[in-house]
């Protein structure tokens, strides 16, 4: 199901298989190009198979699903609590942030997924500026049609910004390939996507009241 938007600012034309693996691979290698090059390759590896399996599938719309959109923001969730680990020394903060679980949702659209990509987005972007960093990329022309293929590339590019941030914010111990795991969940809808956005939502709320 589709409905239209205006939550993106910056105009891409083409949903094709290759435009959007060089747009999330565009922004993961810019975050992780510190890595070891095998590291990089893997990550690439994963975005690549990732959308060109689904582009069999689905060509029109890569195929993606909520059920992609919840494993990306299962790993944007799993980020944020390194982020509270990295960002104050306080182990209270970070017990808080483990406790929150998901709450549920009903009758959710991939409109209001986006929309609520769209508030993290801009908790995120505070966050960042706290660091100095620039705001996280958007996908799309702020027109058009949402689809999960729209929240998901969206979505990675908050991944992105969180996981630049953990970069940018801890030494060669602290490992980033794991948020790019790619878990396999299956018949989630766009109500499960959302109950997950929510959770990082709430999450880098709480992170930003402690700051």
């Amino acid at each position: 199901m589709t409905q239209r938007h205006r939550h993106g600012t910056r105009p891409v034309n083409e949903h094709s298989s290759g435009r959007i693996t060089g747009i999330l691979f565009r922004g993961i290698r810019r975050k992780v190009e510190y890595l070891h090059p095998l590291r990089l390759i893997l990550v690439a590896i994963v975005v690549f198979a990732a959308s060109m399996t689904q582009a069999q599938a689905q060509p029109a719309a890569i195929g993606m699903t909520p059920s992609h959109v919840v494993g990306l923001w299962t790993n944007v969730n799993k980020a944020l609590v390194t982020a509270a680990r990295l960002s104050r020394n306080d182990i209270a903060l970070v017990r808080d942030i483990e406790a929150m679980k998901p709450n549920t949702f009903s009758g959710k659209k991939p409109g209001d997924v986006l929309g609520k990509v769209v508030e993290v987005r801009a908790k995120l972007d505070r966050f960042r500026s706290g660091s100095k960093l620039a705001p996280t990329e958007v996908y799309g022309s702020g027109e058009g049609t949402v689809n999960p293929t729209i929240v998901f590339l969206n979505s990675g590019f908050v991944l992105n910004g969180v996981v630049d941030w953990i970069a940018r914010n801890s030494g060669p111990q602290e490992f980033v390939s794991p948020y790019y795991d790619f878990p396999g969940f299956s018949g989630k809808t766009p109500s499960d996507a959302f109950s997950m956005v929510d959770l990082a939502d709430r999450r880098l709320a709480l992170i930003l009241s402690r700051s």
